[in-house]
C-alpha cells in the first residue's frame, strides 16, 4: 500500500518554473540548466523505482516516497521507505548510466561513460547516513527496536556495477531496481519471526507523516536572481516567447501561430513556485500582463484554486495549490 505518494518534487517544479522565465542569455541560466538536468535524471530515476515497488505486494508491504525527516538540527529525506512485516527498508535511487565503480580507498564513486570519467559522493555512504539518522529518531519515539536495511537501487538496468575488491559490502547493498523483489525476500529470510504488527505499523505510519515536512524552496533567493529579471506574460510553449494573447476563448501565439487553452494556467502555477504561497488578482494581472481581473478570476476559478480571505476584490486571494495538482497538470520545462 502507498502511503506517502510519489510527486514531482518541489526543487524540481522550482527550477523548470524559473528557466521559463529568464532570457535565454541570463548570466546564470547554464548554472540553473544543470542543475535542473542533474535533479531531472534524479526524478526519473526514482519514477522507475516507483514502477518496481509498485509490483511489490501491497497488502503487506506500506510505502513512502520522499519523507523529509528531522533528527537534532539535521535533516534527512528518503527516495522511499518500505515497511514490511519485518524490518523497515530505505532505498535510494540513482540514475546513472555507463559503469559505475565503487572505490574504497577514498570512498567515492566513478562513473565511466564514452571514454570519460567522473567522480560522484557515495551513494552507499549516503544511504548508510540516512539509516543512521533514522534509527536515532525512532529511538526517540514510543517503538521497541525495529531493524533497519538500506539499499541503492540503480534505476538504468544496462548500467554495470563494479566495486574494488575490498569493498565486498556493495554487493550487499547495491542493485538494479527491477532486482529489488528479490531482494526483499532475501532480507526478510534472514528474520525468523514478524517484529511490525499491523497496529504498530500504522502506529509507525503516523509518527512518520506527522514529522515529515515538505522543503522551502526560494528558488529566487537561492540563486540571487531580482523579481525584475523575470519574464512576465503568457509564454508559448512551442516557440518560447512571451507573445501569446487571448483569442476566442484560447490563447494565440502572435510570433509562431501556436494555440494553447492552458498556456495561462501554466504561468499561474509558475507564479506560486517562484513568488509564494497566495496570489491575488492583481499580482495575477501583473505577472500574467493581462489588464482584465474579470478574465485572470475565470482563469483562476477554472483551475479551482482554493480563495482564502475575507470581503470581496482587493481582501481575497488564491492559494497555492497541492504537489499532488502541480504533478498532474504541470509541464515541466524543456529546452
Amino acid at each position: 500500500m502507498i502511503v506517502k505518494e510519489q510527486f514531482i518534487p518541489w526543487r524540481l517544479l522550482a527550477d523548470s518554473a524559473v528557466l521559463r522565465h529568464l532570457s535565454a542569455d541570463y548570466q546564470k541560466r547554464t548554472i540553473i540548466e544543470e542543475d535542473f538536468g542533474r535533479r531531472h535524471a534524479g526524478w526519473l530515476g526514482e519514477k522507475k523505482l516507483g514502477y518496481h515497488l509498485a509490483a511489490l505486494p501491497q497488502k503487506d508491504i506500506r510505502i513512502f516516497y520522499d519523507l523529509r525527516l528531522f533528527h537534532e538540527n539535521q535533516v534527512f529525506q528518503v527516495d522511499a521507505m518500505l515497511i514490511t512485516r519485518f524490518f523497515i527498508l530505505i532505498l535510494e535511487a540513482k540514475n546513472l548510466k555507463g559503469t559505475i565503480y565503487f572505490e574504497s580507498t577514498f570512498n567515492q564513486m566513478i562513473r565511466f561513460v564514452d571514454d570519460q570519467q567522473e567522480g560522484f559522493s557515495n551513494p552507499v555512504v549516503q544511504v548508510m547516513r540516512h539509516k543512521d539518522l533514522l534509527k536515532q529518531w525512532f529511538a526517540k519515539q514510543p517503538f521497541p527496536q525495529i531493524p533497519i536495511e538500506c539499499i541503492v537501487a540503480i534505476s538504468n538496468a544496462s548500467t554495470i556495477i563494479k566495486a574494488s575488491p575490498n569493498y565486498p559490502q556493495i554487493g550487499e547493498i547495491v542493485f538494479h531496481a527491477e532486482q529489488i523483489e528479490s531482494k526483499i525476500r532475501q532480507l526478510q529470510a534472514k528474520y525468523e519471526e514478524e517484529i511490525i504488527s499491523a497496529p504498530l505499523s500504522r502506529q509507525i505510519e503516523s509518527a512518520l507523516l506527522l514529522e515529515h515536512e515538505d522543503p522551502k524552496v526560494d528558488i529566487l533567493k537561492t540563486y540571487s536572481i531580482r523579481e525584475s529579471d523575470l519574464l512576465r506574460g503568457v509564454m508559448c510553449s512551442k516557440c518560447f516567447s512571451f507573445e501569446m494573447e487571448r483569442s476566442y476563448g484560447t490563447w494565440l501565439c502572435r510570433q509562431c501561430g501556436h494555440e494553447d487553452q492552458d498556456a495561462a494556467a501554466q504561468m499561474v502555477l509558475d507564479y506560486f513556485l517562484l513568488k509564494g504561497k497566495t496570489m491575488t488578482n492583481a499580482q495575477c494581472q501583473d505577472f500574467l500582463k493581462i489588464n482584465d481581473r474579470y478574465l485572470v478570476l475565470r482563469i483562476l476559478k477554472k483551475m479551482r484554486l482554493e480563495i482564502c480571505g475575507t470581503g470581496h476584490g482587493k481582501g481575497l486571494y488564491f492559494q497555492a495549490p497541492s504537489q499532488k495538482f502541480y504533478n498532474l497538470h504541470y509541464h515541466l520545462w524543456k529546452k
